[in-house]
């Protein structure tokens, strides 16, 4: 997967509803969202999942095109999690038999289950991380986290690792497709082997992969030295975070979505 069409972890500037949204209620929103999905199994209530996903795209103002984009590599583990759900879940009515191995209800419709909640889980994630800078997400996260800073709980360590992690992410594919690239500068095109011979070219990618990320970590922990950061230090914010009576509704409506949710 090329590195631009790596949402996750990207934001997007723009202008639109979710955008101006208090980060705080992007992020509170989100997770509650994302612990109603391991709650539900009707489908009825994956429907509504879907749709209250799909309009917070729209609002978004992110084309669907880009999004479709990152489902390339997203797909290959979707597969794998329905599979290991089919071949390993033997319960339920036996609905068909493929090639002497039969198929039960349970394991489909399982598997089914499992591809909807990742998709979704992966939707939200982006959808936060398109329209919120690394910057309001871990100040939001600190905000949301500051009772248990009474408790000792390195909050603001946490949200800094947090935000690190998430912009990380682009810049790993960024890094994996200059290996690609090379490799292929090398006569080694990875998309015209065989699959078992694809996958064990990319696992001799992840060595240096893993280099690079050492190396980026030593240079971003170097430069955060070099600026004067000191861990467990108070710091101060230079743009404030702003609650509307927008932000209260937004967050109220998706209390409402979760118990709906929930409750079918």
């Amino acid at each position: 997967m090329k590195a631009h069409t790596m949402l996750l972890g990207r934001y997007i500037p723009g202008d639109s509803f979710v955008h101006t949204l208090d980060a705080r209620v992007k992020l509170l929103s989100a997770f509650l969202f994302s612990l109603a999905l391991f709650a539900i199994n009707g489908a009825l209530a994956f429907i509504v999942a879907t749709i209250a996903v799909a309009l917070g795209w729209h609002l978004s103002g992110v084309s669907w095109r880009i999004l479709m984009k990152t489902f390339k590599l997203l797909g290959i583990f979707l597969f794998i999690f329905f599979m290991m759900q089919v071949v390993f879940v033997r319960t339920g009515e036996e609905l068909v038999t493929i090639f002497s191995f039969p198929l039960y209800k349970e394991g489909v419709f399982g598997g089914l289950r499992v591809v909807w909640r990742t998709l979704l889980l992966f939707i939200a994630a982006t959808l936060l991380t398109v329209t919120t800078l690394p910057l309001q997400l871990t100040s939001a996260f600190e905000r949301l986290c500051m009772p248990l800073k009474k408790a000792r709980v390195p909050v603001s360590e946490l949200a800094l690792v947090m935000s690190v992690a998430i912009r990380f992410l682009p810049t790993l594919a960024e890094e994996l497709e200059k290996m690609v690239r090379a490799q292929t500068a090398r006569g080694v095109v990875i998309r015209d082997q065989p699959l078992r011979r694809r996958v064990r070219t990319i696992s001799f990618l992840l060595v240096p992969l893993m280099v690079r990320s050492l190396k980026r970590a030593e240079e971003l922990a170097q430069a955060m030295e070099a600026r004067g950061y000191v861990p467990g230090k108070h710091r101060t914010m230079w743009k404030k975070m702003k609650w509307t009576k927008r932000d209260t509704l937004t967050l109220l409506l998706s209390f409402v979505l979760i118990v709906v949710m929930i409750s079918l």
